[in-house]
């Protein structure tokens, strides 16, 4: 169910002379464009976030076995999903190996051959950054040491609930004691649901004797 606490994301800084019939302000941003881009920007990190929150089940390795035992080892638990599966790296440094090696088309028989596919949305705080053997991986900004990896039938639905005004979502614009210097807060009610399937988190660990702390939720 949606939560009770609406979410609430807010833009300062804004200009009343922006949101006024003409413009009284001049701008060089869009303010509207600049919304619609940013809105869904913050809805797909709340996501992220409740994804963090997910039951992981770790699989540590040395940091040393990257990269031939660890593709080895994602090929292996990738095969598991019957929905097919999605992986999640670091930018640094498995997102910026694989961006590196698709530019270059150089051999290298320890990295998996990798293909980039029309059509890998991204955004969110993940970046689409190539298939390989069959896989899409994705590139966020996770801990250098862990990727996620999970089936594509994990999110299972996103609800938006009404709110107490009957609205999907609130606009209110706060004017600021300089109208140059005001606010737009914004309200809505999003809930997500999740299947009851595996997410894989894979550990690289300088020295395998040593604790890793559990999973949090990338920022």
């Amino acid at each position: 169910m949606p939560p009770d606490k609406p979410h609430e994301w807010t833009i300062d800084g804004i200009d009343k002379g922006q949101l006024t019939t003409p413009a009284m302000s001049p701008t060089n941003t869009d303010l509207s464009e600049a919304i619609v881009s940013w809105f869904p920007e913050y809805q797909a990190n709340l996501i992220r976030g409740e994804f963090g929150r997910h039951h992981h089940r770790a699989v540590r390795m040395a940091r040393s076995a990257y990269p031939r035992r660890y593709w080895k080892m994602v090929a292996e638990h990738a095969a598991r999903f019957v929905e097919g599966a999605v992986l999640l790296v670091p930018f640094d440094p498995i997102g910026r190996n694989l961006s590196e090696r698709h530019y270059s088309h150089a051999a290298d028989p320890a990295h998996p051959s990798i293909e980039w596919l029309e059509g890998r949305p991204s955004g969110g705080g993940a970046s689409y950054v190539g298939t390989v053997d069959g896989l899409d991986v994705y590139a966020s900004q996770l801990p250098a040491e862990r990727s996620w990896l999970f089936s594509r039938t994990t999110l299972r639905s996103v609800a938006f609930a009404r709110l107490q005004s009957g609205n999907f979502v609130d606009v209110v614009f706060e004017e600021g004691e300089d109208p140059q210097k005001s606010r737009l807060r914004v309200r809505f009610r999003q809930s997500t649901a999740w299947n009851d399937v595996p997410v894989i988190e894979i550990v690289l660990r300088d020295r395998m004797r040593r604790k890793v702390p559990q999973a949090t939720a990338a920022p």
